[in-house]
């Protein structure tokens, strides 16, 4: 998975609820294991997706709309 560093206020990961250090593990159905695996799945998968995320240890799955 990748850590989230920093959450910019009213960007599309706070929108979706997400927080500076949780732990991305999937966008949609697929698996996030590096920065690369992320900008892809960002840049090529839809726009109206989900994201799994961890967050103290509980995983979480939300709803996300991305911008190109």
């Amino acid at each position: 998975g990748v850590t989230i560093a920093e959450v910019t206020a009213g960007g599309i990961a706070s929108k979706a609820g997400l927080a500076d250090g949780d732990k991305i593990l999937k966008v949609g159905d697929k698996k996030v294991a590096s920065q690369a695996d992320l900008r892809a799945a960002l840049t090529e998968g839809p726009l109206k997706n989900t994201v799994t995320f961890v967050r103290a240890g509980k995983e979480q799955t939300v709803p996300i709309t991305f911008e190109r």
